[in-house]
């Protein structure tokens, strides 16, 4: 089954999950049986929604607020910034080299030739991306109030690019790679006092929309819960915007 086929057989079982909960708190307790199955019981997952519209990649007061995202991650612009020009060297022998600490720091569109520079973060009051559930081997959270934020560096292709790094493909016009991350923080939920989870993520090859619909693929990596994976999908349209995804720790599977 290609990632394809997946991101869609996935994106249908996320839109059938309906929780119901009739209380501020539920006080109910997850199942017990723990009957060994031929499934793969992952040591983590979360499952996260998006919808709205996405109007603009810049939110108000720019650029604090991209600023403060990264500083909220225990980073900073620069120093994530850094860490993506060198990924998208390693990775597809994309020079991006070029890059100053101040265009990182203010989150600057930036002309690299055959690439732009253009970094993400959606506004929260045009985008509402949330965290549904987690689980681990033993026990699954429900989750109401939980926003998730994210943003991201990115590179958008101007011309087809044939990658040079470690990933041998061809990247079409019009295409993203991009590092960024995930900040979860449950501190809203009932009951969930846990610190916040970061997740950074990675393209594992190229993000592509058609007919605005695109399959997701990360690589993913926490200082929690290790290395893991992403499978989703989202659709876009001049009026709205939705997606759906799964976060896989460890991945679901060792191939490309």
């Amino acid at each position: 089954m290609n990632i394809f086929e997946r991101s869609f057989l996935l994106s249908i079982f996320i839109s059938n999950i309906v929780v119901t909960v009739n209380a501020s708190c539920s006080k109910n307790k997850g199942p017990k049986n723990l009957t060994p199955t031929n499934y793969t019981v992952y040591k983590k997952t979360f499952t996260i929604i998006a919808d709205g519209v996405r109007i603009s990649s810049m939110p108000t007061l720019w650029p604090k607020s991209w600023q403060d995202f990264w500083e909220d991650t225990g980073s900073t612009a620069v120093i994530k910034g850094r860490d993506f020009i060198n990924w998208a060297q390693e990775r597809y022998g994309i020079d991006a080299y070029a890059l100053t600490d101040e265009q990182l720091t203010n989150g600057e569109e930036v002309d690299l030739g055959g690439f732009v520079f253009r970094p993400y973060m959606p506004a929260p009051k045009e985008l509402n991306f949330r965290l549904l559930t987690e689980t681990t081997k033993r026990r699954v959270k429900f989750y109401r109030n939980t926003e998730v934020r994210e943003a991201a560096f990115v590179l958008h292709i101007n011309a087809e690019y044939n990658s040079t790094g470690t990933v041998k493909v061809t990247i079409p016009s019009g295409a993203v790679i991009f590092l960024g991350a995930y900040l979860i923080d449950t501190t809203k939920e009932c009951g969930f006092n846990s610190n916040a989870d970061i997740i950074i993520f990675t393209t594992k090859t190229y993000l592509q929309r058609i007919g605005g619909m695109a399959p997701l693929h990360f690589d993913t990596i926490s200082n929690k819960y290790g290395v893991g994976e992403l499978i989703g999908s989202s659709i876009a349209s001049p009026s709205f915007f939705k997606e759906s995804a799964v976060l896989f720790f460890p991945p679901t599977y060792n191939g490309p």
